[in-house]
């Protein structure tokens, strides 16, 4: 009797309205939650994408603009030969003139025969030319 009773009482409870309304709530919130937790982790890895492209992009602009200032891009500067020389202006041997510059920086060149002092760096045609 007492467990006809019991086994009565236990179904009354598993079948009752107020179980399946908790039940239902229960179901209800846990897909919330699994809904919150998907949906943050799209904005985490989309924010996360967002943020390797701007990387991406900067590294693109700053690799760009300093490749540009570092190209070995050449100026020639011609200069006088032996007869065209001043008087007042003392001469100068090729390696005095190279010895001048930092090394790698610029060659002396003979074009169409005359000298011609080459630049490779444009900080230091910069540094060293005044036009």
């Amino acid at each position: 009797m007492k467990n006809d009773k019991s086994d009565r009482l236990l179904e009354d409870v598993l079948l009752g309205d107020e179980f399946r309304q908790a039940d239902a709530a229960a179901y209800q919130s846990a897909c919330e939650a699994l809904s919150q937790r998907r949906r943050a982790r799209r904005i985490l890895v989309l924010s996360r994408n967002c943020a390797l492209a701007l990387v991406f992009l900067c590294a693109t602009v700053w690799i760009s603009e300093t490749g540009l200032k570092h190209s070995h891009s050449t100026r020639t500067v011609a200069l006088p030969s032996q007869g065209q020389t001043r008087p007042s202006e003392k001469s100068l041997s090729d390696e005095e003139l190279l010895a001048a510059f930092p090394p790698g920086t610029c060659a002396l060149t003979e074009i169409d025969g005359r000298k011609v002092l080459v630049f490779r760096d444009d900080e230091a045609r910069k540094r060293f030319l005044m036009n």
